[in-house]
C-alpha cells in the first residue's frame, strides 16, 4: 500500500491520472476498492487496526482460548463492518508476534479456516502460520483443510480470480491435499500460466485422482504460443514433460532463444520449493486422515 500527500486536491487528481495511466501501460491497475483521495487532516491509522494491534492474549490455557475466540470474533465484525478493508488478513498477519499454545492449537486452527473460507485473500497468510504450527509438530486437519480448498477453487475459478485459484492450488500441493472431480474441472477452465502449472504439478504428484482434461492449455504447446500470453505455460511444460508439444515437434527445442535456455535447464518453476512443507511427524498415517501426530 502506497500513500502520497499534495499540496492540492487538484494536484492530487493529477497524480492519480498519471498512477492509472502507467500501470495501464503495464496492463495493471489499482485496486478501486482500496484507491482514494481525502482531504487532510484524516486518521492516520483506521480505528479497526488500532483494536486489533493492541489486543492482548493470556498466558494461560483458557485465558488464551478465550482470548483467541474473542479476538477473531471481533476480527469477522470489524470485517463485515468495514467491508473495504483487508481486516482479516490484518488480523492474522498481527498473529505473527502470538504463540498460541498447544493444547489450543485445534481451536486457533479452526478459527484460520474460518478466516479461509470467508476471505480468500487471507490464504498466503493462513498458509504461512499452518507450515510455522505444523512445522513445530502439530497436527493439521487435512480433511478440513481439503474442504475448504477444493471449494475455494471451485467458487473463485468460476468468477475468474486467477490468484485466489493459484494460491488454493499451491496449498493443495504444499499440504498434500487431494483434489476433487468438481476442482479438476473448474481449473482448466482457467486461461492462466500459474493456475496451469500449479494443476499440472499436482497431477503429477498424484494429487488429482480424477485427472485433469487439458485440452485448452495443451493448445498452447507451439512455437507462436513461447511468444504469448500463455509464454510460461508454453515453455515450462515442455521442459518439466508435462504437456506434448502441437504436432509432436518440440517446439522449445526448435526455437533459439527458448532452446537455448531449455538447453542449459533454465526453468521458471521449481517443483521443490512448493512442497511437501509439513515435517513427516505431522503427515497422517492414511490418506484422508485428520492429521493426527505420529511419533
Amino acid at each position: 500500500d502506497i500513500e502520497l500527500a499534495f499540496r492540492t486536491y487538484s494536484d492530487a487528481e493529477y497524480a492519480l491520472n498519471v498512477i492509472v495511466g502507467t500501470l495501464d501501460m503495464f496492463e495493471l491497475g489499482l485496486n478501486p476498492r482500496k484507491t482514494k483521495i481525502v482531504d487532510l487532516p484524516h486518521p492516520i491509522q483506521e480505528t479497526w487496526s488500532g483494536e486489533l494491534r493492541k489486543f492482548s492474549f493470556r498466558s494461560s490455557i483458557g485465558g488464551q482460548r478465550h482470548d483467541l475466540v474473542h479476538y477473531f470474533s471481533r476480527a469477522f465484525e470489524l470485517a463485515e463492518q468495514y467491508p473495504e478493508e483487508t481486516v482479516l488478513k490484518y488480523a492474522i498477519g498481527r498473529m505473527r508476534g502470538v504463540n498460541v499454545l498447544p493444547a489450543n492449537w485445534g481451536v486457533y486452527q479452526s478459527l484460520l479456516f474460518q478466516c479461509g473460507s470467508a476471505e480468500p485473500g487471507t490464504l498466503p497468510l493462513m498458509f504461512e502460520e499452518l507450515v510455522r504450527y505444523t512445522q513445530l509438530g502439530h497436527a493439521l486437519a487435512l480433511v478440513t483443510l481439503g474442504d475448504l480448498l477444493n471449494h475455494q477453487i471451485v467458487e473463485q475459478a468460476r468468477v475468474g480470480h486467477a490468484s485466489e485459484v493459484a494460491w488454493a492450488l499451491w496449498g493443495a500441493v504444499a499440504f498434500g491435499v487431494s483434489l476433487e472431480k468438481a476442482a479438476a474441472d473448474a481449473v482448466v477452465q482457467m486461461e492462466d500460466s500459474f493456475v496451469a502449472l500449479l494443476a499440472l504439478d499436482a497431477e503429477h504428484r498424484g494429487l488429482i485422482p480424477s485427472h485433469l482434461n487439458p485440452t485448452a492449455w495443451a493448445t498452447w504447446m507451439t512455437a507462436d504460443d513461447l511468444y504469448g500470453d500463455q509464454w510460461l505455460l508454453a515453455y515450462e511444460a515442455n521442459v518439466k514433460g508435462w504437456l506434448p508439444a502441437v504436432g509432436g515437434v518440440d517446439h522449445v527445442a526448435s526455437d533459439p532463444a527458448f532452446g537455448y535456455l531449455k538447453t542449459h535447464a533454465v526453468s521458471f518453476y521449481d517443483p521443490a520449493l512448493a512442497a511437501p512443507v509439513m515435517p513427516s511427524a505431522t503427515r497422517p498415517r492414511f490418506s484422508g486422515g485428520t492429521g493426527v501426530s505420529l511419533p
